[in-house]
């Protein structure tokens, strides 16, 4: 198998999910990371480590077109290491097999991602969306997500986003 040899440290990407963040902080100062952790042991370890800040709850083409975008701007076409959390694989996932990325994703791991939707998802669609629509609405934010986390949803996703060949 040829291994492909690259002149720098290859960008390490995290990708975070479902009302996600990459820090929150309190009194100006960092209180909470999304990836506890995981950032400053891949640093320590000599990575270069990004945390793109995509919409907490807009569906999957959103975050993904957001990921992208975000990738464009930080590294332009040159390669990256994917981590994506819950949400933020299927994100990666639909970036790479529909918006160009597998040209320059030489990997992509997947932590929690629920590749199969997840039946609490359906729950919630079923018995709470009457309740959450009107609140993400009148806040003015996307609810998507929840929807594309649904069995069907990303059975659905499946079909249409196939794996990218390596």
């Amino acid at each position: 198998m040829y291994e492909k040899r690259y002149d720098e440290p290859i960008p390490v990407v995290l990708v975070h999910g479902l009302c996600g963040f990459d820090r929150l902080f309190g009194r100006r100062r960092p209180a909470k990371e999304y990836f506890p952790g995981v950032r400053a042991a891949l640093e320590a370890a000599g990575h270069r480590v990004l945390v793109p800040r995509v919409s907490p709850t807009a569906g999957i083409a959103t975050r993904a077109a957001e990921l992208a975008a975000y990738l464009r701007r930080e590294v332009g076409g040159r390669p990256v290491h994917l981590v994506g959390h819950s949400l933020g694989g299927l994100d990666a996932r639909y970036a790479i097999a529909r918006l160009g990325l597998a040209r320059q994703a030489v990997s992509l791991t997947t932590v929690g991602t629920p590749h199969r939707g997840t039946t609490f998802a359906d729950w919630a669609v079923a018995r709470l969306a009457r309740l959450f629509r009107p609140l993400f609405r009148a806040a003015g934010l996307p609810d998507d997500a929840i929807f594309d986390l649904t069995t069907d949803r990303c059975r659905r996703f499946n079909e249409a986003v196939p794996d990218a060949p390596g």
